[in-house]
């Protein structure tokens, strides 16, 4: 009877270790693939901040591109530290928080300044 507790016990855990290498593989993927998707996001993020500092200097002054600037270094930190300690054990969910604070980033850069602009000139 020891025998048979001891050979299901050995089962169990190599099934557990299997599973664990399957879920690690799986996390590679994903963090592969989160981090593919970053590089576009950084892209995309980089083009409509640039562009909203641009239409920015034609109506407001040096002192408010400054604030605008330190907007976006400080919320890239607050975005950075957020996925941290939202998701301190996982690089894959870490990177899809990153994801998807880059999107919403990148939607209300366009809302506030490019839609904003393309209004003003449509006028």
């Amino acid at each position: 009877m020891l025998r048979i507790v001891k050979r299901v016990t050995i089962s169990v855990a190599i099934c557990h270790l299997f599973v664990a290498l399957s879920a690690a593989q799986e996390d590679e993927a994903l963090v592969a693939r989160n981090r593919y998707v970053m590089t576009k996001l950084q892209s995309e993020l980089n083009e409509a901040y640039m562009r909203s500092v641009q239409i920015a200097k034609l109506s407001r002054t040096p002192a408010d591109l400054e604030i605008i600037k330190d907007s976006e270094d400080k919320w890239r930190a607050y975005r950075d530290t957020e996925c941290k300690a939202e998701y301190p054990f996982s690089t894959a969910d870490q990177g899809e928080c990153l994801i998807s604070m880059t999107r919403q980033r990148i939607a209300r850069l366009k809302a506030a300044y490019l839609n904003a602009a393309f209004t003003l000139n449509s006028n």
